[in-house]
């Protein structure tokens, strides 16, 4: 599985439209079902990684994302 997190940056008087831009694509690609926890957490298995790739690829002027690839997430106690 692959986690992704991610921040959209942009200049205030454009931040609602690229979000809703962002967020509306986002949508349309079914990665939506993978959220977790937040907003900006994506949790997703391995064979969607070139397509959460392209498509963070695609927003890389609003917004900086990481990966980290892992196999189990635990919750610490």
């Amino acid at each position: 599985m692959i986690v992704y997190f991610y921040d959209i940056k942009t200049v205030l008087k454009n931040y609602n439209r690229v979000k809703r831009v962002f967020y509306y694509n986002l949508n349309k690609q079914g990665l939506s079902k993978y959220f977790w926890k937040t907003k900006s957490v994506l949790v997703v298995p391995n064979n969607l990684e070139p397509v959460v790739d392209r498509f963070f690829k695609e927003y890389s002027k609003f917004c900086i994302a990481y990966k980290i690839k892992c196999k189990q997430i635990e919750e610490v106690e």
